[in-house]
């Protein structure tokens, strides 16, 4: 009976301190169709509504000949996914168990088993949502409808009392380019454009890891190693930075965990053209009584950036300083290299960085009215030297402060800024394409008819999600060293009431062109 009662609590034991793991269900078999049909349709995750109209061939390709007119209509239906997985009895043991959607575009309802779990509202955003009380033995039915963005934005449009330009897109947190630009057809998507998870974990996870480099001299270089752990079970733990380890007490709950670490002999991470873009691996590892609960792996790269302005003869200088030298600029504007983002592959984006490289760039411009970029374009920045000036996703329009809206976008910029502030290539966070020259001098005012109080509103709404929404929410997490922000793309204080503390500027003289092919 004492073996029985041993082996049962060795094997407890074990579960509690299991290592956490991950399952992908983008692979498993998706269906769609139209929320008026009954007929399900063969779809692909990653993926969106076009291409499964597409692959099943129900419509032809928008990029030939005038087919973009004749698909209009997929922008104002609803769309229904789903997909049918197995959990095992040992899956269903985990203490916990979290579904992960990487990305849905983008006002949707998740169901599992027939229960709504989360209504999303926003492409840009993590959806992450504890599911183990929702999931049972055997076969489990996921659901998500998506309701036309089109429409919602619409609704939403009619709480505004007077006309936005660019409406419904404004309203929408999705990527602004596909309801049409100067560049590209409009292809107002929806489906499920990122990875589908399970993950499973007990005890503690890893959520967040910030790097923070406090100083680099020859001899080292002086790290903190911030990491955000998620305690389902308070006590003694360790932490291991590339083997180095370091015991820590947990509380239940979130808790914040800062070691410093040196590496010696540092080699820095230089721009293209002025020697080689260094990395170095940290391995973080989370464990419990010589238990890997998690590990994570972050590459990194030693570089100073700033932004330099000081006063001139015609206002203040603007340009960037790398490794304590004055950088000449020389990149482009980088827009999504398809209108349909999955079918972009890590052997296109490798290419098309490789192919700045040797164009002899240093700086590309993520646009605005875009996508935050897929994990592979900016490890292979970070590979080539190329750093990234990143656009927050607002363009050419104006946007409501409604609290709602507000909340929303706080949250996509922390996703963003924690996904993306290690890579040595974030140069800077710009807030958005070209708003502050659109409020000023593309008579949008006149256009619309606004009153004194519309005008008003306006630049008070924009002074609330630029200049006070944003900012704040890159400084609650990011780290110090990499917080640097700059509001518009374009900002002009001609004839303008503002007194933010900057001239009109562009990098078009040095950011040339666009990529895309």
């Amino acid at each position: 009976m004492n073996k029985m009662i041993l082996f049962a609590f060795l094997f407890i034991q074990t579960l509690i301190f299991a290592q956490f793991s991950e399952r992908n269900l983008s692979s498993e078999n998706w269906k769609f169709k139209n929320s008026k049909d009954k007929n399900w349709l063969t779809a692909t995750v990653p993926g969106t509504v076009h291409l499964d109209l597409m692959n099943n061939k129900i419509i032809p390709d928008p990029y030939k000949d005038e087919n973009e007119k004749k698909v209009q209509w997929i922008e104002n239906e609803d769309w229904d996914y789903q997909t049918s997985f197995t959990i095992s009895a040992k899956e269903l043991e985990n203490q916990n168990i979290d579904l992960v959607f990487n990305g849905l575009d983008t006002f949707s309802e998740i169901y599992l088993n027939g229960k709504l779990l989360r209504k999303t509202d926003n492409m840009f955003r993590k959806w992450e949502i504890p599911v183990k009380q929702n999931l049972k033995i055997g076969d489990n039915l996921l659901q998500i409808k998506f309701k036309s963005s089109v429409n919602v934005g619409k609704e939403l449009a009619k709480k505004v009392p007077f006309t936005m330009p660019e409406s419904p897109r404004s309203f929408v947190r999705k990527a602004q380019y596909q309801f049409g630009w100067d560049w590209g057809p409009r292809l107002v998507t929806a489906g499920i454009w990122k990875d589908v998870k399970l993950n499973f974990w007990n005890s503690a996870k890893i959520q967040n890891i910030k790097i923070e480099q406090n100083s680099v001299t020859k001899q080292k270089a002086e790290l903190n190693i911030q990491t955000e752990i998620f305690a389902q079970i308070e006590g003694k733990y360790s932490i291991s930075i590339n083997n180095k380890k370091e015991n820590i007490q947990l509380k239940k709950g979130k808790n914040t965990i800062q070691i410093p670490f040196i590496i010696n002999n540092p080699k820095l991470w230089q721009p293209n053209g002025w020697g080689d873009p260094n990395l170095y691996d940290i391995k973080i590892s989370l464990q419990k009584e010589s238990n890997i609960l998690a590990d994570k792996i972050e590459r990194i790269g030693l570089r100073t950036i700033e932004l330099i302005q000081e006063k001139d003869a015609k206002g203040k200088s603007f340009y960037f300083k790398v490794n304590g030298n004055p950088m000449y600029v020389k990149g482009t504007n980088w827009i999504p290299s398809d209108s349909f983002t999955p079918r972009i592959t890590k052997e296109k984006y490798q290419k098309l960085i490789k192919d700045s490289k040797e164009a002899n760039m240093n700086m590309i411009r993520v646009w605005g009215g875009g996508i935050y970029e897929d994990d592979e374009f900016y490890k292979t920045c970070d590979e080539n030297g190329i750093l990234v000036w990143q656009d927050f996703m607002f363009a050419g329009s104006f946007y409501p402060s409604d609290e709602k809206f507000l909340n929303n976008v706080k949250e996509e910029v922390k996703n963003q800024v924690n996904r993306l502030q290690n890579h040595p290539s974030i140069a800077l966070w710009c807030g958005n394409n070209e708003i502050d020259e659109a409020i000023v001098n593309w008579g949008y005012q006149k256009q619309f008819n606004y009153s004194k109080e519309d005008s008003l509103q306006v630049w008070k709404d924009y002074k609330k999600v630029f200049h006070e929404v944003i900012p704040n929410a890159i400084d609650e997490v990011a780290a110090k060293d990499k917080s640097t922000y700059w509001p518009s793309f374009t900002v002009n204080r001609m004839g303008s009431p503002r007194k933010f503390n900057g001239r009109r500027f562009s990098l078009l003289g040095s950011l040339v062109g666009r990529i895309s092919i």
